[in-house]
């Protein structure tokens, strides 16, 4: 398989998960699980008063969800000032039992409710302590023998081997074992990625958050894996450096409140607001790899009309188109624009043999990402279209 070929599968996979996650609804627990796990593809969000009412529940009102969501917002509860009532929560479900009268506790069929109370234990003793290590293993050991999805009971298994301090097996599937180790938690062979990528890009069933999440992972995890080649860099490395943008956002400049105390000091947020602003952002990521970047290059006239390419690398031939999607727009008129610029830099006597559409989507319309992509696909000459979503966090 070659590498370009590689790529597309790779980018195609993760566009499918992301398209799965945005068209659910998304509860509290499996909000802060994304944001733990993808951090950069699911930005946080303010759910300070969901921490608070999930650590300071008591009696019959409590459940391992509001333990497993106090795990993964960890480096928020100091911060919040809960820390002994994250540590009351912890001590509670220690003494509950997995199994009742009635039947099993639900955690038995959630691998990221029983990873979030893993991480209450580990952060509410400095180390996951006997008691918690012995409910865990309990959890563990019900579930894995239960009839739950291959990612569920995998992720079960590779807990089961990390709380006994014994190597991953072959009965942890590969895309959970990479996406655990993308945070931390497991060592994996880089061998494996393989067939960590195979399983990975396989669709979760609708509904099955668990799966899509983790399966993006392993996959962003074996991208992040593979370097770019400053010396020859190619045009499947522009693409990848470009599918990138999305993520590096999760680290933008978009204060409420002022991050340092100088006096003075204010919260800043850099507003990207029109093409313009676009298109300096992916300057500012791509001369540093490509050194022959060129900006609102002319192309050969076209009759009276005179060409220019917003970003242009003339050692691969390669514009790349950057357009601004606003709100009111409709997707017609994106793919008429794609087109006709696509045709003019391409036209007879033109050194530019290929064209990257970059779109950022002011509306994060998901849903009408493949309308484009499929519309543009036809078109000879212009790559897959490649979206970066203002960012939810951007109020």
């Amino acid at each position: 398989m070659s590498a370009t070929i590689a790529e597309m599968l790779l980018s195609d996979a993760q566009q499918a998960h992301l398209r799965m996650l945005a068209g659910v609804k998304i509860s509290p627990l499996n909000q802060a699980f994304l944001t733990w796990l993808l951090p950069s593809r699911c930005p946080a969000r303010e759910i300070d008063g969901q921490i608070k009412t999930a650590c300071t529940k008591r009696g019959g009102a409590r459940s391992y969800r509001d333990v497993a969501l106090a795990g993964f917002a960890t480096a928020k509860i100091a911060e919040l000032g809960l820390t002994s009532e994250r540590d009351a929560l912890v001590d509670w479900i220690q003494g509950t039992n997995v199994r009742s009268a009635s039947g099993y506790d639900p955690i038995v069929d959630d691998p990221a409710g029983l990873l979030g109370v893993m991480l209450a234990f580990a952060g509410a003793g400095g180390g996951i302590s006997p008691k918690g290590k012995n409910w865990l293993a309990v959890v563990c050991s019900e579930a894995a023998t239960g009839e739950s999805k291959e990612t569920h009971s995998s992720t079960f298994r590779a807990i089961g081997h990390l709380l006994a301090e014994t190597p991953v097996k072959a009965d942890v599937s590969a895309d959970i074992a990479v996406a655990l180790q993308s945070k931390g938690l497991l060592r994996v062979d880089p061998a494996s990625y393989s067939a960590a990528f195979t399983k990975a890009k396989v669709p979760a069933e609708e509904g099955d958050i668990y799966t899509a999440a983790v399966r993006l992972a392993a996959l962003d995890w074996i991208q992040s894996q593979t370097a770019i080649s400053i010396d020859r860099p190619d045009i499947s490395q522009v693409r990848r450096v470009l599918e990138g943008v999305q993520s590096s956002l999760y680290r933008w400049v978009w204060e409420e409140k002022p991050r340092t105390s100088r006096r003075g000091a204010q919260p800043r947020k850099w507003h990207i607001e029109n093409e313009y602003h676009f298109q300096s952002l992916l300057y500012a990521v791509l001369r540093p790899i490509f050194a022959d970047l060129r900006e609102e290059e002319y192309t050969p006239s076209v009759g009276t009309t005179q060409p220019r390419a917003d970003l242009y690398i003339p050692s691969l031939k390669l514009v790349i188109e950057v357009k601004f999607w606003y709100g009111r727009d409709n997707s017609r008129e994106l793919i008429n624009q794609l087109a006709a610029d696509a045709s003019l830099y391409r036209a007879k006597g033109s050194e530019v043999q290929s064209v990257i559409p970059i779109i950022w989507d002011e509306g994060r319309r998901t849903e009408e990402h493949s309308v484009i992509q499929d519309g543009v696909a036809v078109l000879e000459g212009l790559g897959k279209a490649i979206f970066v979503n203002r960012p939810s966090t951007w109020l």
